[in-house]
């Protein structure tokens, strides 16, 4: 190859430099400049070419006169002279592999305004170009035809490796770069000598003596003939490690959960998306799951939101544990997680799976004051049978999520097309249900309460009854649910204790002081202003405490946490009686008795249907008669729908009772004349 080639070469490099550059011969004399540092020093290029670099420099900084006194890759300090002004500059030298021997020149401005303020390194840190500085640090050349490959120095000090560190040929440079970056580098290179691309450009990871990676940015440009075959290739490599590094980082922080590390939202879509894509093309399987973790709200009420943040990571480290690469888990929020199985086995696989997760999330958590377990529920949805993009498959994956939390929560749900409809149902009613009160649908029947064994009525309960004009009666059990998940059981539930003081203040007036039992949501007990409703609806109908009785399930209390004790705490010390209603179905109704301001328990009817059959069912109800009367708390069983259960419940010491047997649920108008004439079934 000849040394016009080369020349050639270099300055097509020289030229493609996004600042300012010259070739300079051995004896500093300048071959050829490009047009960024001609506009710096504001010169033709007639003007320079073959001037003798220190006639371009000021006198006040000291300046070599020979090539050999420049150390390699040093940065130093000069003043260019131009027909203006004078104006600093840093500048570095590197010897090309040519001959006769050039320099490459990279120059970069530090001048400043008048009073010279910013030091040149401020001005290096702050606006020194990467390229500037990767092309003075690392230039290579390579000769495509014979693959011989020069590396300059300063890059291999970049790199670490030694000076004689021997790499002669463009395969010996492969082996140090990534595996996974080397398709991109070959491509990159083998379409610029195509003439695809003006320059040859990519960034990719080198390996260092220490094994480590570096990560460069390599651009350079081909020189080709006159039969268009590439003779001559040079370039130079930026050390862009840092700036790749925060990259990562920002991109990690980006798409990652910033507690757990999983997955956020918006990688979950991205990763979600592509592998439905992949599973489009190869006809496989996914399978999304959502998971809730139950009762979680408890855990930050009760042990503080640090306690519930060492909960989520240590989940998250299990769900990754049980689904690593290539499966994808996320964080949705709060404590809900998303897991998606790409290429996902049959039903029965995928089902054994999160039937083993739920099982590993159970396992304690080592606490600062003990051990904690925790239940999570799933729902699973399978591409493409139950959705064909990302939202459909969350969406149906969240509805057997609730399907499964209907069943009793700590189980896991597959979806299916009946829940859809299922949904579709929840939203009509939802939409009748917000309008039902203002159009006079709803109304109160009520239950009698009896004392044992006379059966004299001492209390009622006030049930929600629902009459639509289209669906006929609806089911509590239909649209309560609706109400509390939809938020509507807020104004709901103070209707229904509006028209219960309502009828207990009629009662009164009528020379009946018949307390009225009112069933309470989580919603309602937790919302921000209740106390202060329940006190604004007494006032209202000038009613006192003493009549009105607010019941909760075990199951509100979990769910409700310390802001339902706080709330409870309030009503008890205005006077109004509470009870636990389902008394023995719940998960921690004897921790709870001794914190809550309890005072009568309602034993569920599923120990009562056998009472006077089942010895095991009169054991279970006379202990918790038992606990009942050591903490001097009343008892009533509900459901009793005959003779033998409400004298098996009497001899049992159970003092009050309610069911079918003493009345079904009545207007208040039927109430009130049974009250007046005290018959009795």
């Amino acid at each position: 190859m000849t040394s016009k080639t080369a020349g050639t070469t270099w300055q097509q490099m020289v030229d493609h430099l996004p600042t300012g550059a010259a070739l300079l011969g051995g004896d500093l004399r300048i071959l050829h400049i490009n047009e960024r540092l001609l506009a710096d020093m504001d010169r033709s290029s007639a003007e320079v070419i073959g001037c003798f670099l220190p006639d371009l420099v000021g006198r006040r900084i000291a300046t070599p006169g020979r090539a050999e006194d420049f150390p390699a890759g040093k940065k130093q300090r000069y003043e260019l002279l131009t027909p203006h002004r004078r104006h600093r500059v840093e500048a570095s030298l590197a010897p090309l592999p040519t001959t006769p021997p050039t320099f490459l020149w990279m120059v970069h401005d530090v001048s400043v305004t008048d009073d010279g303020a910013i030091s040149g390194l401020e001005a290096s840190e702050t606006g020194f170009s990467l390229a500037l500085k990767g092309a003075a640090d690392g230039i290579w050349e390579w000769n495509p035809v014979t693959k011989n490959l020069f590396l300059s120095p300063r890059l291999l000090n970049i790199l670490g490796y030694p000076q004689d560190f021997a790499v002669k040929t463009t395969d010996e440079w492969l082996d140090l770069v990534h595996p996974e970056d080397r398709a991109k580098y070959s491509d990159a290179n083998t379409r610029h000598l195509r003439g695809k691309t003006p320059h040859f450009e990519c960034e990719y990871r080198i390996r260092r003596a220490d094994g480590t990676w570096a990560w460069g940015l390599s651009r350079g440009i081909a020189h080709f003939d006159e039969d268009g075959v590439a003779r001559r290739m040079a370039g130079s490599i930026t050390d862009i490690t840092d700036r790749k590094q925060q990259e990562e980082m920002i991109q990690f922080l980006a798409t990652r959960d910033s507690l757990t590390s999983l997955a956020n939202r918006f990688l979950l879509a991205e990763r979600l998306t592509e592998l439905l894509a992949r599973a489009r093309d190869d006809g496989s399987s996914v399978a999304v799951v959502y998971l809730d973790l139950d009762f979680f709200k408890n855990i930050n009420d009760s042990m503080g939101h640090q306690a519930g943040d060492k909960v989520l990571i240590e989940v998250a480290r299990r769900l990754r544990q049980e689904f690593p690469d290539p499966a994808v888990v996320a964080r949705q929020g709060g404590d809900e997680f998303i897991v998606v199985i790409p290429e996902a086995p049959d039903l029965a696989q995928v089902g054994g799976r999160i039937g083993r997760l739920l099982e590993n999330l159970r396992r304690p958590i080592a606490m600062i004051n003990g051990e904690l377990s925790v239940r999570a529920s799933a729902g699973i949805a399978f591409f493409p049978h139950e959705g064909d993009d990302a939202v459909a498959l969350l969406k149906n994956a969240d509805l057997a999520l609730y399907a499964a939390k209907e069943r009793g929560r700590g189980q896991f749900a597959f979806f299916s097309s009946d829940m859809a409809e299922h949904a579709r149902e929840r939203m009509s009613l939802e939409r009748y249900l917000a309008v039902a009160a203002e159009k006079g649908e709803f109304c109160l029947n009520f239950q009698p309460q009896v004392e044992l064994p006379g059966g004299r009525i001492v209390a009622c309960e006030a049930l929600l009854r629902w009459r639509h004009p289209e669906l006929g009666a609806v089911s509590p059990g239909r649209f309560i649910p609706v109400a509390e998940t939809s938020g509507l059981i807020i104004p709901m539930g103070a209707w229904v204790l509006d028209q219960a003081c309502r009828q207990a203040a009629i009662w009164r007036d009528a020379g009946f002081r018949l307390p009225v039992a009112v069933n309470l949501s989580v919603a309602q007990l937790t919302h921000s202003n209740f106390v202060e409703t329940v006190l604004d609806t007494f006032r209202r109908h000038r009613l006192t405490p003493d009549l009105i009785e607010l019941e909760i399930t075990e199951s509100l209390l979990m769910d409700g946490g310390s802001d339902a004790l706080g709330a409870l705490d309030e009503l008890a010390r205005l006077g109004i009686s509470l009870a636990i209603d389902d008394f023995g179905t719940g998960y921690s109704s004897l921790a709870y008795l001794k914190r809550m301001p309890i005072d009568r328990l309602k034993i569920d009817r599923s120990f009562v249907s056998s009472v006077h059959s089942d010895r095991s069912d009169a054991a279970v109800v006379r202990a918790i008669i038992a606990i009942a009367q050591e903490l001097e708390l009343q008892v009533i069983a509900e459901g009793i729908e005959s003779a033998e259960q409400a004298e098996a419940l009497a001899r049992l010491g159970c003092r009050y009772a309610q069911g079918y047997h003493f009345g079904r649920p009545m207007s208040a108008e039927a109430l009130a004349e049974r009250l007046s004439s005290r018959c009795l079934p």
